[in-house]
Formats: structure tokens, sequence, C-alpha cells
């Protein structure tokens, strides 16, 4: 696998998702030539991880409806006597910023 460092640096998520989604994609070929496998494969995610938007958009938006078990470890996590917004409305809010194009 490459090292987070060369492949996951991005300006925001949906970047970094479809960085990983090419970074994987792109891990489990088989390569020839000269050059090490992982330095093939991280100059590949780097010129083509946006080939991968779609899907990273998919993944994103497939988990802003959180499931119970993580409402329940939401409303775990909160402070006794803070007024935080409920579990499922900041999940909700984050996501929704994580799939906001750059620049909105």
């Amino acid at each position: 696998m490459i090292p987070v460092g060369d492949v996951l640096m991005s300006k925001n998520m949906v970047e970094s998702v479809a960085r990983a989604i090419a970074a994987k994609h792109y891990d489990r070929r088989k390569w020839t030539g000269f050059c090490p496998k992982a330095d093939r494969t991280a100059w590949l995610v780097n010129h083509y991880w946006d080939q991968f938007i779609p899907d990273a958009r998919a993944a994103i938006l497939a988990m802003k409806v959180p499931t119970a078990e993580m409402i329940s470890a939401g409303e775990a996590a909160g402070i006794a006597g803070h007024d935080f917004p409920h579990p499922k409305e900041a999940w909700d809010a984050m996501i929704s910023a994580a799939l906001k194009p750059v620049g909105e």
C-alpha cells in the first residue's frame, strides 16, 4: 500500500476520498517496468485521481444518513449540560460541507 503522505494530501474531502479510491484501484494492478510499484501507483493517483470523483461523491453521500449506532455514539460522546446540536444534525451538516464544490 502507498504511504498516506505520498498520495492522500488534498484540499477537500471529495479529493481525499477520490485519491484513496484511486490508490486502491491502481495498487492492486500488477506493474512491470523499471520503477517500483509504489512509485508508479503514486504517479497514477496524482495524475488520474479526478477520474474517481463520481465514486468519491457517491461514497460520501452514502454516509450522509447515520446509522442508529452512530447517533447513539455521538450522543454518548456529548458533554452533559452543554447545548450541542443533535449528532444527526451535526453529522448531516459535516457531510453536506464535505460534498460542496471547492470555493462555494
